[in-house]
């Protein structure tokens, strides 16, 4: 079926995070929160997760403040101010730039490239987490990834998180596309696969690992695949 629209998602669909970012974050916020590295990661990746899972079941939006705040009464350590939230996000953003994510395959931007001069309208809708989507954003133009979208949706400027349906909803002011003119292609069963179909979009289930195939998903192990609903 030919989609007059493509809709992706970010982190493990587009791009891979790079491992050296977590060990700087973790010093960081570490520094920062005046606690040690190997106190503070456990409390750092429990509440990524319990707020990922939140995200999945109510579409609940927690951004960079918020998720420090958490951590910092997680640690016991005193909440930090407005000014220097700011300043430590500005930080984070410093060592994140510096420490990029990579491509989850090395030819997306040029299959972005050949979807955008094929007429396709292409979207982004992306859940943030302790990386804000400007920042976000940034990366993706220095990976060169950034060029062709019509819109980009970041959870965090938005106010709510995939699978919510408001964050879908931006797309269908765009040339009076319906849900079902629209394709999305997501890692995240929960809230790419299952959310795009329950708000109307068709979608695929990404994943390189050809042994999580189940044949009752439509997935996709190849992002270059999409080719073939180009007329």
């Amino acid at each position: 079926m030919p989609y007059k629209a493509f809709s992706f998602d970010l982190w493990n669909t587009l791009i891979v995070s790079n491992p050296a970012f977590k060990g700087e974050q973790v010093r960081l916020f570490a520094d920062f929160l005046q606690s040690s590295p190997d106190a503070l990661a456990p409390q750092l990746a429990y509440l990524d997760k319990d707020l990922d899972k939140k995200a999945e079941k109510k579409g609940v939006q927690t951004n960079f403040a918020e998720r420090l705040r958490l951590l910092a009464i997680k640690l016991a350590c005193p909440l930090p101010t407005e000014d220097e939230l700011r300043l430590l996000e500005d930080e984070q953003e410093r060592i994140f730039l510096a420490n990029l994510p990579t491509l989850s395959e090395p030819n997306v931007g040029e299959l972005l490239r050949h979807l955008h001069e094929a007429g396709k309208l292409l979207f982004l809708v992306s859940n943030t987490g302790f990386i804000a989507g400007k920042t976000l954003q940034r990366a993706m133009q220095m990976l060169d990834i950034d060029a062709y979208w019509q819109a980009r949706l970041f959870s965090d400027e938005i106010g709510y998180s995939k699978p919510d349906k408001r964050i879908f909803e931006p797309l269908f002011e765009f040339e009076n596309l319906l849900p079902e003119d629209i394709l999305h292609i997501g890692d995240n069963f929960l809230t790419d696969y299952y959310g795009a179909r329950k708000n109307g979009l068709f979608s695929f289930l990404y994943t390189k690992n050809l042994r999580t195939f189940e044949p009752k998903h439509d997935t996709i192990h190849c992002l270059w695949d999409l080719h073939r609903f180009i007329e």
